[in-house]
C-alpha cells in the first residue's frame, strides 16, 4: 500500500506568506510555500501545538488518514514537516519544544496543502449586523441540507470521536460544497487520555445535534426517522473496507507516536496495558459498530438546535 503522509524537510519550507485568520489550536499557524514530493511549490498550512497538546499531532495524522480511507474532501496532500528552531529566531517554538527538540535544534509541525475554501465562521463572527449574521447563518444550513456528503461527515466524526466540528474546520468551497481539515481534536480532545479512549463517551456536541437537525429536514412522511437512520447506517458500512487501506501506516503512526507508554487499568488479568494498543483497537472496532447507530440518533435528535453554527 502506498503511503499515504508525506515528510517534508525543512529545506523544503521555502517563503512565509502569511498568518492564518483562523487555527486558534494551533502554535504559529501560518500560510508558506512549501516544496512537496512531487516537485511543485504549493501554498500550504503549517502548524505546531505545544505542551499542552501533545496529542494534536497524532491526531491530525489519523484524522486525515481515516478521512482519505473514506474519500472524503479535504487537502490534497498531507503529512510532517521538519523545522528548525532557535530560542532567538523562534522563541515561541523554542519555549514550547521538548529538551530532545532543543537539544537538535529540530521540531515537528503539521502541514496540509490550501484548499482555499471559505471560513463561515469567520463571516458569521465578523458580520456587521444581526441580519448578515442571520443571513449566512441561513446560507451554510441550506448548503449542509442539500450536500451529498452529509450523513458521511457525521458517521465520520463519530468515528474519529470529534467533539471539534464547527465552520473554522468545516470549509465551504465554490460550488457550495464543504472540505475537512483541522483533526488535531479529535479521539476526544488534543491531549486524551487513555481513559478517555477506553470508557468510548459519546460525542454528543454542538456539531451532533445542528447537523443531525438539518439533516432530517431531507425526508418526509411517518418513516423519515427509519429513514435517516438508514442512510447513516449506509454511510457508516463503508468503515470497515475504508480502515484497512490505511490500517499499516495508521499503526505505525501509533507505535511511532506513542512507543512503549503503559497505563495501569487495574484490571485482571493483564493491568498493565499499551496505550498505543489500546488506540488501536478503539480506532479498529469503532470501525464496525453498526448496532448502536440508532441510539446514537435518539440522542442527537433531542434539543437538537442550530442557531449558531458557527
Amino acid at each position: 500500500m502506498e503511503q499515504i503522509l508525506q515528510y517534508i524537510p525543512f529545506s523544503n519550507y521555502k517563503k512565509y506568506l502569511r498568518p492564518a485568520i483562523d487555527g486558534r489550536m494551533g502554535l504559529k499557524t501560518h500560510v508558506a510555500e512549501i516544496l512537496w514530493d512531487d516537485g511543485i511549490k504549493r501554498e500550504s498550512y503549517v502548524k505546531f501545538y505545544g505542551k499542552d497538546k501533545k496529542r494534536a499531532l497524532l491526531n491530525e495524522a489519523i484524522g486525515y488518514l481515516l478521512i482519505s480511507s473514506l474519500n472524503l474532501p479535504q487537502p490534497e496532500m498531507a503529512g510532517f514537516i521538519e523545522y528548525e528552531i532557535s530560542e532567538k529566531d523562534t522563541p515561541d517554538l523554542w519555549n514550547s519544544a521538548s529538551d530532545v527538540d532543543k537539544y537538535r535544534g529540530v521540531t515537528y509541525g503539521w502541514i496540509c496543502t490550501n484548499t482555499h475554501g471559505i471560513n463561515r465562521r469567520v463571516e458569521i463572527n465578523q458580520a456587521s449586523s444581526q441580519e448578515a449574521r442571520d443571513y449566512l447563518i441561513q446560507h451554510v444550513i441550506h448548503c449542509l441540507k442539500s450536500w451529498d456528503k452529509l450523513p458521511n461527515l457525521i458517521m465520520c466524526d463519530d468515528w474519529l470521536a470529534n467533539d471539534d466540528r464547527n465552520l473554522g474546520n468545516l470549509l465551504e468551497l465554490p460550488n457550495r460544497t464543504f472540505t475537512l481539515i483541522d483533526h488535531g481534536g479529535i479521539l476526544y480532545g488534543d491531549n486524551w487520555s487513555p481513559w478517555d479512549i477506553m470508557r468510548k463517551p459519546l460525542i454528543n456536541g454542538q456539531f451532533q445535534k445542528m447537523y443531525i437537525d438539518i439533516f432530517k429536514q431531507k425526508f418526509n412522511g411517518l418513516f423519515w426517522k427509519e429513514h435517516l437512520v438508514n442512510e447513516l447506517k449506509e454511510a457508516k458500512e463503508n468503515h470497515s473496507s475504508g480502515f484497512e487501506s490505511v490500517k499499516d501506516e495508521i499503526f505505525q503512526l501509533i507505535n511511532d507516536f506513542i512507543g512503549d507508554e503503559k497505563v495501569d487499568t487495574g484490571l485482571p488479568p493483564h493491568p498493565l496495558q499499551n496505550v498505543g494498543v489500546i488506540l488501536q483497537d478503539f480506532i479498529e472496532t469503532s470501525s464496525i459498530q453498526l448496532t448502536n447507530i440508532e441510539a446514537k440518533c435518539n440522542v442527537w435528535l433531542s434539543n437538537t438546535q442550530h442557531s449558531d453554527v458557527a
